[in-house]
Order: C-alpha cells, then structure tokens, then sequence
C-alpha cells in the first residue's frame, strides 16, 4: 500500500509537470483504478480523450471501469469509439456483443455481429463461440448457427459442459422439427383436422357458402361470359334487367375464388339477395 501511495504521488507530481504526457496520465489513472478510486482514474483518462488522441489503452480501461460502475451507456459510447479507432479490436467486439446482452438483450443480432466479428478476427475464441451460439440457440432460424459454434468451440473443448447440454438440446429439437418427424402432416397438404374427419375452417367456410341458396348453386354452374350473354337478350324490361344484373354479380363471385372471411361471405349474401 505504501508502494502504491508513493507512486501516485510521483504520478501526481510529473503529471503536474507534463500535463500533455498521455501515457503519464495512463498509468496514473490505472494506479487510481488499483487504488479503487475510479472517479479519479476515469477523470484523467476522459482528460485523455478529451484532448483529442485515440488512446487505444485508455479507451479499454475506460470501458472496463464504466462495466464495473454499472454504466453500461457510456460503456457502450467508448466501446462504439474504440472500435471506429481500431476496427480489429477483438477484445473490443467481444466486450461490445456482451454489454448489448447485458443492457439491451432484445438487441441480440447486434450482439450476434460482435461475436462474429470476433470469430473473424480469431475463430478459436472459445468466449465467442459460446456467446455467439448461446444467442443463437433462442431463434429457430438461427439454431443452425448455433450448432456450428458449438462444434467448433467443442473441437477446442471437447468437454465443455455448458457446450454439450446445449447441443444435445438444439439437436433434439431440430429432429422433433422435421419433416420426417412430423409425418404426413408436414409432408403433405392434408391437415390434421382432415385426419381427424373434422372440418377444418376453410372446408366450413366452403361448406356455408355452397349452402346459401339454390341461386347461389345454379351461378355457380354458369360463367360470367354466359351471364352477360343472357343479360344482352333479355326482354329489356326494367324487372328482368335487375335480375341478370343479379346473376351476373352471383355468377362472378361464384367462379372466383372461396370466400375466406366474414366480409366477403356478408359481400357474396347481399349479391345473392
């Protein structure tokens, strides 16, 4: 301790002197942060930044305390500065993808990038790998992702615990999904109402539409050409020429496609009407 004491102050003191020395005010504000006294060390290493210079050092260690305190937005403003200054930064991205988890977990493709972002720059990051699959495992169109990071985080650790129970799972689910698993019902176009001998909505809908009335049955048995075709001869009194137009309105409906809503089966009454 008393080491540490007698540090800073020489610190305090060159800092006094050189008072545009980043590096002395670097490793002074790592002292500080040493000492626990983090408002301190975050003071010198903004004064740092402030002053324009990408202090790539100063930056992590400002990440890393702002992690520590719980400031998880100013954390993720210096991580998104860091990593503008230094692309490459694998420890960067990896902080980057675990505080979005952290504080905004329904922000997890941004975090998925970060992580493959890591992989990118270092594919056997066993942190990566497992951060990138567990993120993956929640999200149906993104488990086989998950599994490739799995594999390959348990080429480097083949007994990863935590990697074993979650691929065991992921590909239990994937075999209860597929196509073979689910029979008949997944392969082909029959439903499951259907294999019950249940109607299902669409065949009732059908069903209620077909019943409406003997007009309905007879349009459905004429075109719309043969129904205009029967308007163009009719008499041409005013009561006849209200009922082609009747038909002529049942018959279009009648050839097009089932009526699937309350709406259009009200639509299709009225015409009948």
């Amino acid at each position: 301790k008393g080491e540490l004491e007698s540090g800073l102050n020489l610190l305090e003191m060159l800092r006094e002197e050189y008072p545009q020395d980043s590096e002395l005010r670097y490793h002074l504000a790592m002292m500080l942060a040493d000492k626990n006294d983090v408002p301190a060390a975050v003071s010198e290493l903004r004064k740092i930044l402030d002053s324009g210079e990408m202090h790539e050092d100063a930056l992590s260690l400002l990440v890393d305390l702002y992690m520590e305190t719980g400031d998880y937005d100013n954390a993720r403003t210096t991580l998104t500065q860091l990593l503008q200054f230094k692309t490459q930064h694998e420890a960067g991205w990896l902080s980057l993808g675990e505080l979005i988890l952290k504080q905004a977990p329904e922000e997890v493709e941004s975090a998925q990038y970060a992580f493959q972002r890591v992989l990118k720059l270092n594919p056997r990051n066993e942190r990566a790998l497992w951060l990138h699959a567990s993120s993956c495992a929640s999200d149906d169109h993104h488990k086989a992702a998950a599994l490739q990071s799995l594999e390959q985080l348990l080429s480097l650790v083949p007994d990863h615990a935590d990697a074993l129970s979650l691929r065991a799972a992921l590909q239990e689910t994937l075999v209860a999904g597929s196509p073979s698993a689910a029979g008949t019902e997944s392969s082909t176009d029959v439903t499951a109402d259907e294999l019950s001998g249940t109607p299902s909505a669409s065949a009732m809908e059908t069903d209620s539409f077909e019943s409406g009335g003997d007009v309905a049955e007879s349009a459905g048995d004429v075109t719309a050409e043969e129904a205009e075709a029967r308007a163009a001869d009719a008499s041409g009194t005013a009561a006849e020429h209200a009922q082609e137009a009747a038909d002529t309105t049942l018959a279009v409906v009648a050839t097009s496609v089932v009526p699937t809503t309350e709406h259009e089966q009200e639509a299709a009454d009225e015409a009948e009407d």
